[in-house]
């Protein structure tokens, strides 16, 4: 599990909640992140369990076709961090709106994280189930209307563009060419960029059958993402 500080929480967009972290003292902002931070690990368990995206990210990494170098840590947004130890290239590019569960949901997570009971277990397993979807999902207009869609990236660009009750993916990786000074080059690296096209329009139609919800799948690259400014270790201590 990967722990974030509160610059790397900051760096989220887009944000359509009126909830403040800053208000809280030092050690609520503490409990909230280490909170945030356990929900986003178990919620990668979830989906690994249930749905095909362990074995699409795979896909992708034992390809003996086309080569995707894999992002390193300094180079990942707040989002591509948390997948740290679950996925190479594939990560969950919603926002988690901890402050959305229940008095008894945040004693679940604030037991597990005192008792140091970080495991995928059924318990957490029917946790996740009963409530990713409130928190995931983007209350646009204070009313949890759904099917609005909202702009997960920093242009206008339709590709950036995902429901506001989907699970949104996003998918990265180095666009990175050793040699484009032939045709033969040029034309296998636009062959790559077809095929991950295609491969990604796929995954969003198996994960979308997989949950029975709205699944948008979307490749970011290094002008599309917000970098952390800082980043401080820290151990999970309540």
């Amino acid at each position: 599990m990967k722990l974030i500080d509160e610059n790397f929480y900051n760096t989220r967009f887009p944000v359509v909640s009126d909830f403040d972290l800053s208000k809280f003292d030092d050690n609520g902002k503490k409990v909230y992140l280490a909170e945030y931070s356990l929900y986003s690990s178990f919620l990668y368990d979830y989906l690994i369990k249930h749905t095909s995206i362990k074995r699409s990210d795979d896909t992708l990494k034992n390809s003996t076709i086309y080569e995707f170098p894999t992002i390193s840590e300094d180079d990942m947004d707040l989002y591509q961090y948390l997948s740290i130890g679950k996925l190479n290239y594939f990560y969950i590019r919603n926002n988690i709106y901890i402050e959305r569960l229940s008095k008894e949901e945040h004693e679940f997570l604030v037991n597990r994280i005192k008792n140091k009971k970080y495991e995928f277990d059924d318990e957490v397993d029917k946790f996740i189930n009963d409530t990713f979807k409130k928190l995931i999902f983007e209350n646009v207009d204070g009313k949890n209307s759904t099917n609005i869609n909202l702009n997960f990236g920093p242009s206008s660009s339709y590709s950036f563009y995902a429901s506001n009750d989907s699970l949104v993916i996003g998918e990265r990786f180095y666009p990175y060419v050793k040699d484009l000074s032939t045709d033969e080059l040029r034309q296998k690296y636009m062959d790559r960029q077809m095929y991950i096209s295609d491969y990604l329009n796929k995954v969003k139609e198996i994960l979308t059958n997989e949950l029975k919800m709205n699944v948008a799948v979307i490749e970011y690259d290094e002008g599309s993402i917000k970098k952390k400014d800082s980043l401080t270790n820290q151990q999970i201590k309540l």
